[in-house]
């Protein structure tokens, strides 16, 4: 299906509405048809450019990303502003990720929601949108992660394949000697390899399920032992002589090794919050990186190039390395980010993000 038969979403028009007087069909069609143009081939750094416009960030998408994005819009109208229409590209740009987020067959609907997430950063970015982003990231995180982990149905038969031995029989009839026989047999080998090979991709399909199945169980039942045991593997210690400000951070790097597929499970919070992170307790970020081990925040950031948009908590991470312990990083971080210096969220939900963001480096 191409993009001109794709249905336009429900939302939409009245999404797109808010930057268009002229909202007449043939425009929101056009509009759409770029949205799924798009979406089409959209990878990792389209998901990060589609953040960066939609939440209007101090950093811009690479000029060609931006021209990417414009010239999709370009190919439907070919009277679509190349240029001056930021605000048009901010509501395209939201449009995009609420419908990947909500394809739960897209390759990166995934990484959109928990990135959508993470770039929120628990209301610490306030976007003017026709839709609210956080919420449709959560309603995807919670859907994707059920429908990852459900029970396969494994598909089963008794019957074997059908073999059409009509290719052999004519073989012998062309050519009634030894040469026909050898012929024959030859056409009957692959009418028979052909049904044994549809036996095999069946049972492989079964196998591949039942494994994906089984690494999901597996997971899950890590996390329950790191619960029920409480003691922490990345920092090598029991919880408790974990320092109260770092065990965010701890806990969720603790839950992301464990983790196999994104956007992890849907009781991530329930686990956090047993491991004794509370709800309604805020934390100053800046205190909560601070009290981090240097030595165990150089292996979460020392080789990655975190993005102040979708991964600000490493973002933190990073420029307080490179500035040193004590406040003097914090003041460039904040600007950076687009928050205030003292800027607090509660520790569960700090944990849960840091979750998400060890996802989108460990998966991207």
């Amino acid at each position: 299906m191409n993009s001109s038969e794709t249905p336009i979403h429900q939302d939409f028009a009245p999404w797109y509405r808010v930057v268009s007087l002229d909202n007449n069909t043939e425009l929101v069609r056009a509009r759409w048809d770029g949205v799924q143009n798009f979406l089409c081939d959209v990878d990792e750094q389209g998901v990060e450019a589609l953040l960066r416009l939609a939440y209007a960030t101090r950093q811009q998408p690479d000029e060609s990303l931006l021209q990417n994005f414009r010239e999709k819009f370009k190919e439907h109208d070919e009277a679509f502003d190349m240029s001056g229409n930021m605000r048009e590209l901010q509501v395209l740009a939201a449009a995009s990720l609420a419908v990947l987020m909500a394809d739960a067959d897209a390759q990166h609907a995934e990484l959109a929601a928990i990135s959508v997430s993470t770039a929120d950063f628990s209301s610490g970015r306030k976007p003017d949108l026709p839709m609210n982003l956080k919420t449709l990231s959560e309603n995807a995180i919670s859907l994707l992660g059920e429908l990852s982990r459900t029970r396969p149905e494994l598909e089963f038969s008794n019957a074997l394949p059908k073999i059409d031995d009509q290719p052999a029989l004519e073989k012998i009839a062309a050519q009634q000697n030894w040469e026909g026989v050898k012929q024959a047999f030859t056409a009957m080998a692959e009418t028979v390899g052909s049904g044994m090979g549809r036996i095999v991709n069946r049972y492989k399909r079964n196998l591949g399920e039942i494994s994906s199945f089984v690494k999901v169980q597996d997971e899950e039942l890590k996390m329950l032992w790191w619960l029920i045991g409480q003691y922490s593997d990345v920092y090598g210690c029991e919880f408790k002589r974990v320092p109260v400000l770092a065990r965010p951070f701890v806990f969720a790097d603790d839950l992301a090794d464990f983790t196999v597929c994104i956007p992890g499970p849907p009781s991530i919070k329930g686990i956090l919050s047993r491991a004794g992170l509370k709800a309604r307790k805020k934390v100053i970020v800046a205190d909560a990186v601070n009290s981090c081990d240097q030595g165990w925040l150089k292996s979460l950031v020392s080789e990655a190039d975190p993005s102040p948009v979708s991964t600000p908590l490493h973002f933190a991470l990073k420029r307080q390395l490179e500035t040193g312990p004590g406040d003097a990083w914090v003041a460039g971080w904040a600007a950076a980010v687009g928050v205030n210096e003292n800027y607090a969220v509660p520790e569960l939900t700090l944990a849960e993000l840091f979750y998400r963001e060890r996802l989108i480096l460990h998966f991207s």
